[in-house]
């Protein structure tokens, strides 16, 4: 499926998941993600959603990556506040975006001139680092 995706035939991937789930045989979220960057790599972004979403509705829990590919998607397509209210919705299910995602997402949204929405990205990532560091103190202090 990994192969297919990276030669540009996610379609041909689709078939061989349809094919997999009629033998009985569910998807795991490394499957998934698999799909949905392929389908990010091919600017696909509202199908790569769709697959998201279709993944916690069959009761596979995505993980970090599966929410990082459709966020660098809705970078990569420069839907920046957009891809705002996509990192609440992660950071609102326990997950951390990446730097890089703060950093294109505050590039972002100053080549638009969104100033108000930059610093609420900002004001956000300082608290998520802030607390990273002080739990890095706080378990080095313990170690003592």
């Amino acid at each position: 499926m990994h192969s297919l995706c990276e030669h540009g035939r996610v379609y041909d991937a689709f078939e061989l998941l349809t094919r997999l789930e009629n033998e009985g045989i569910s998807p795991d979220t490394i499957t998934f993600n698999i799909l949905i960057s392929g389908l990010r790599k091919q600017g696909k972004l509202e199908e790569a959603i769709e697959l998201l979403d279709r993944m916690m509705l069959k009761g596979c829990k995505p993980n970090l990556g599966s929410h990082q590919q459709v966020l660098y998607g809705l970078l990569e397509a420069k839907q920046f506040v957009r891809a705002k209210c996509f990192m609440n919705q992660m950071i609102s299910r326990r997950f951390r975006p990446s730097f890089e995602s703060y950093k294109l997402m505050i590039l972002g949204l100053c080549t638009e001139n969104l100033m108000e929405e930059v610093d609420l990205v900002l004001q956000h990532m300082v608290r998520q680092c802030g607390g990273r560091l002080r739990s890095q103190r706080q378990q080095q202090q313990v170690n003592r």
